[in-house]
């Protein structure tokens, strides 16, 4: 498998372009991502469209190695992630009966009898993807990986709820990243009071300027000048 160098965090769902949704996921991947070694260059929010969906994803695949896509998984019309994921990579959706009973299984649990029909939507799989079991909800998720002339672009599509998203990512996503990726970032936070963020900056300028390997980076908060101290390990 291609090594994972740099990744795009593409959130779906109109909700969140309205504000009414606060979009949390992406600052809690871009979290996990750097614990794991793996550099996030871009967000993205896009709305629940096929058209836009398709254009966002076109762009991501061809600045990055790893796509991680949230939303856009459940039962409803606007749910178009996993079908246009689909439509992208150029693979057909097939029922998975694994997730299909996993489904029947959840509202069982639910003491839920009648089931509508669009429920089973949610079995709808990408041909040849790597299915994500969601243990807080319907939705699995999947991973497929699209090969193309020179270079291999993985998409990961996960639940938008993060008491869905959360688990998967940790219990399922981040294992595999473990295993392709090729470097560990390590952070160390020096905090100072008494100064500003610009008297700090100059007084260290001279390692700004030079820094390569650990790198270092400034910001204020409140009350406080932090400088992230960041190394990238391999292996």
């Amino acid at each position: 498998m291609q090594p994972i160098r740099s990744a795009e965090i593409l959130c779906v769902g109109t909700e969140l372009l309205l504000g009414q949704i606060v979009n949390t996921n992406a600052a809690w991947l871009a979290r996990e991502l750097s614990d794991l070694g793996v550099t996030s260059y871009y967000q993205t929010v896009v709305g629940d469209n096929r058209q836009r969906l398709l254009a966002a994803l076109k762009q991501s695949a061809s600045r990055s190695d790893l796509v991680i896509l949230t939303g856009g998984l459940g039962p409803t019309r606007d749910d178009l992630t996993m079908a246009t994921a689909a439509e992208f990579a150029g693979v057909a959706l097939k029922t998975d009966e694994h997730s299909r009973q996993r489904i029947a299984a959840y509202f069982t649990q639910l003491g839920r009898i009648h089931v509508t029909d669009n429920n089973w939507k949610q079995a709808l799989m990408p041909e040849h993807a790597r299915v994500l079991d969601n243990d807080h909800g319907t939705a699995p998720g999947a991973i497929l990986t699209i090969n193309d002339s020179d270079r291999t672009v993985y998409l990961v599509l996960l639940p938008g709820p993060p008491s869905e998203m959360r688990p998967m990512f940790g219990g399922l996503v981040a294992p595999w990243i473990r295993e392709i990726s090729e470097t560990r970032l390590h952070h160390r936070f020096v905090r100072m009071i008494g100064i500003g963020e610009s008297s700090a900056e100059s007084e260290l300028m001279d390692l700004i300027e030079q820094q390569t390997n650990p790198t270092i980076a400034p910001y204020a908060s409140e009350g406080e000048v932090v400088f992230r101290l960041t190394q990238a390990v391999q292996g």
